[in-house]
C-alpha cells in the first residue's frame, strides 16, 4: 500500500480515463439507477457534508421493483466562509439543498432523512442562533 501512495508517483489522465468517467456518468444518469420522480411516493434524502470541501445529497424513491432508486443528486462546494461553519450547519445546508429540489412534491409526502450528524435529527427542537441559521 505504501508504494501506491508515494509522492513521486505521477498520475496521468488519459483518454481511456475520460472514456471510463463518461461511461460512469451515463450509468449514474440513466435507468435503472436514476429514475423519474413519482409525485405519489415518499422520499428518502441522504445528505452529508465535508467540513472543508462541500456538501451533497441524494434523493431516493422506491421503484416498481421494490428497490430504492435515485431520482436526484446534488451538492455544492463550500465558500471560504462556509468552511468555518459547524458540522450541523453544513449538514443542514445539504438537507436544505435537497428539500429545495423537491419542495413542491415534499409538501404532500413523507420525507425520511439519513444523516451522520445527530443534531440534524433534532431539527424540530432546533432554535436558530444568528441570521445565517434563520435563513
Amino acid at each position: 500500500m505504501r508504494q501506491l501512495l508515494k509522492e513521486d508517483t505521477n498520475f496521468c489522465w488519459t483518454p481511456e480515463c475520460d472514456q471510463e468517467l463518461q461511461y460512469l456518468k451515463s450509468c449514474l444518469m440513466s435507468e435503472p439507477i436514476l429514475a423519474n420522480i413519482d409525485p405519489n411516493k415518499n422520499f428518502i434524502v441522504m445528505c452529508d457534508a465535508a467540513s472543508n470541501t462541500g456538501c451533497g445529497y441524494q434523493i431516493l424513491q422506491e421503484g416498481h421493483d421494490g428497490r430504492l432508486h435515485a431520482v436526484s443528486y446534488g451538492g455544492k462546494a463550500l465558500t471560504k466562509a462556509q468552511t468555518r461553519w459547524l458540522p450541523a450547519e453544513l449538514e443542514l445546508a445539504a438537507l436544505c439543498l435537497a428539500l429545495k429540489e423537491i419542495d413542491v412534491f415534499a409538501v404532500h409526502r413523507d420525507v425520511i432523512v439519513f444523516t451522520d450528524n445527530t443534531q440534524v435529527l433534532h431539527l424540530d427542537n432546533w432554535l436558530p442562533i444568528g441570521q445565517r441559521q434563520r435563513e
